[in-house]
């Protein structure tokens, strides 16, 4: 009897999928992925002050939800059309200098390949978590239920549009903190701050079980 083995295709062929159906955004998916690692600080600041302006717009008028949900379906919508064409239009005519490098198709490629890695990272711990509630529910509970209740307490703490502006901007910052070094630089040391707390405890531990001496 034959059977008819799944295969599922590696990542570097659907990094190679992903860097094609992308291929009208490769310009600007370059261009960004190059500020977001903080090698060009103004576009950067750039960004957030008008991410900042933004929200203080948003606040300012308080629009209805779906309203700016609308809102922001036609932008994209309209970006989804305008961006290809004018980035290939730019490459062709050469403005502004802009041309198309090898460095720059393999920096895509290496992108490509990041944001499918990212993917794989989400689907992976989505997939652990629906196998932890099927086979250890009462700890999936135990996990969800603090996590889902501390959500509720801090949106309620703190204003739901200032929460959204710090995780659109944090997760600006991110790709720039984790690759020049700083996020992990603060977790060593906030790290060994731990450890040395802990040990002083178990010491000052130790010294109160230690019988005087006479």
């Amino acid at each position: 009897m034959q059977t008819n083995s799944v295969s599922f295709p590696s990542e570097e062929d659907r990094a190679a999928a992903l860097a094609k159906s992308l291929h009208g955004w490769r310009v600007p998916i370059v261009r960004l992925d190059a500020i977001l690692h903080w090698e060009q600080p103004p576009a950067l600041g750039g960004i957030i002050a008008g991410i900042t302006l933004a929200f203080l717009l948003i606040g300012w008028l308080q629009p209805p939800l779906v309203s700016m949900l609308a809102i922001v379906g036609l932008l994209l919508l309209i970006a989804d059309f305008v961006v290809p064409l004018a980035a290939s239009w730019l490459l062709s005519s050469g403005v502004a200098g802009i041309a198309w490098t090898e460095a720059d198709d393999r920096r895509y490629r290496d992108t490509c390949t990041r944001l499918v890695g990212v993917w794989d990272s989400v689907s992976g711990l989505a997939a652990q978590l629906l196998t932890l509630r099927r086979d250890r529910p009462q700890f999936y509970l135990a996990i969800a239920l603090p996590a889902l209740l501390s959500l509720l307490v801090l949106a309620e703490k703190i204003n739901n549009l200032f929460l959204a502006y710090l995780i659109i901007v944090s997760g600006l910052l991110l790709p720039g903190l984790l690759g020049s070094g700083v996020a992990a630089s603060a977790a060593r040391q906030l790290y060994e701050l731990i450890r040395a707390r802990v040990q002083a405890l178990q010491q000052r531990s130790a010294g109160s079980k230690d019988p005087k001496a006479e």
